[in-house]
């Protein structure tokens, strides 16, 4: 376990800072959509600051713009009509 102080030496996504575990076990999936080099080097500290750990993901702001599309996207009960 590791013991927070200003999380400058521990790592965002490996050590176990977060209630005792670490993002790989809470997060599996989201880490396999993280740069590999974020994922060896990017620390608490710098991963908090201005909530850059959201920065670095494979298919991150696709998602997020397919989010945004489809969320507004109503169903029209009539048939489907191709052109």
């Amino acid at each position: 376990m590791t013991i927070i102080g200003n999380v400058e030496d521990t790592f965002f996504w490996s050590d176990r800072w977060l209630h005792g575990h670490n993002l790989e076990e809470l997060a599996p999936n989201v880490l396999k959509c993280v740069l590999n080099r974020l994922r060896k080097t990017r620390t608490v500290v710098a991963a908090l600051h201005d909530l850059t750990w959201v920065s670095g993901w494979h298919g991150l702001i696709e998602y997020l713009d397919l989010w945004d599309v489809l969320s507004g996207f109503v169903l029209n009960p009539s048939e489907d009509l191709h052109c």
